[in-house]
C-alpha cells in the first residue's frame, strides 16, 4: 500500500516550508529594516497631516523660527518618556565613523562633546535606522528641565536622497543648571528618539 494521503501532504508541507524559511533566513534582517523604515513613513505622513491642519499656525521671518516652531509642536505631540538602554557591544571610533559590531555611523558637521552621544552608544544604528547623522543642535528653547536637553539632527537613510529630521531627548539625574554638556552626557540616559519629517 502506498503512503496515506495526510502523511504525503505533510511531508511536502514540511519540505518546502524548510526550503521556504532557508530562503528567507538570511534576509531576515532586511526585512525587519524594510518594515521599520514603512512604519516610520506611516508615522511621519501623519505628523505632517497635522501640522496642515494647524490653523493656529503663526507667521514665520525666515525658515529657522518655522522649523523650531514645528520642532516644538512635535515635542508637545510626540512625546512620550522611554528610557533606552545603550550598546551593550564594542565601540569603535575612527575619524568620523562610529562602528557598532557589524553596523556604523557617520557623524558629519558636530563637535566633540556632541560625539560622545555615539562613543557612549546612546544612540546606534539599531535605534535610528540610517547611516549618516549630522548638523546636531541642542533645542533650548524647550528645555523643561536642567535634569532633561533635547536635541535635533539631521538623518541620512539609504534609498532616500532628503534627509529626515530626528529628535531625541536625554535625561541626567544629577544634572543642575550649571552642568556642561560633557558632563551632562557622560552620565546621561536616551529618554526619547523619534523621526519627525522628510526635509523638502
Amino acid at each position: 500500500m502506498g503512503e496515506d494521503v495526510p502523511t504525503v501532504v505533510n511531508t511536502f508541507v514540511y519540505i518546502h516550508g524548510t526550503l521556504i524559511y532557508s530562503i528567507i533566513k538570511p534576509m531576515k534582517k532586511t526585512i525587519i529594516y524594510i518594515l521599520s523604515l514603512f512604519f516610520c513613513f506611516l508615522s511621519l505622513n501623519g505628523f505632517s497631516q497635522n501640522q496642515l491642519n494647524d490653523t493656529d499656525t503663526p507667521e514665520f521671518k525666515n525658515q529657522g523660527e518655522q522649523e523650531d516652531y514645528w520642532a516644538q509642536k512635535f515635542f508637545q505631540k510626540e512625546y512620550k518618556e522611554l528610557k533606552y538602554k545603550a550598546f551593550a557591544g564594542n565601540i569603535t571610533h575612527i575619524d568620523n565613523v562610529f562602528i557598532f559590531g557589524r553596523d556604523s555611523i557617520i557623524v558629519s558637521d558636530s563637535d566633540e562633546k556632541m560625539n560622545l552621544i555615539f562613543s557612549k552608544g546612546l544612540l546606534y544604528p539599531e535605534i535610528i535606522f540610517g547611516y549618516h547623522v549630522s548638523d546636531i543642535e541642542e533645542l533650548d528653547f524647550i528645555k523643561t528641565s536642567p535634569k532633561k536637553r533635547r536635541f535635533r539632527f539631521l538623518l541620512y537613510t539609504k534609498g532616500m536622497h532628503n534627509p529626515t529630521v530626528c529628535f531625541f531627548e536625554l535625561s541626567n539625574p544629577k544634572a543642575n543648571g550649571n552642568m556642561d554638556m560633557r558632563d551632562f552626557i557622560q552620565n546621561s540616559t536616551l529618554t526619547f528618539f523619534k523621526r519627525g519629517w522628510i526635509m523638502m
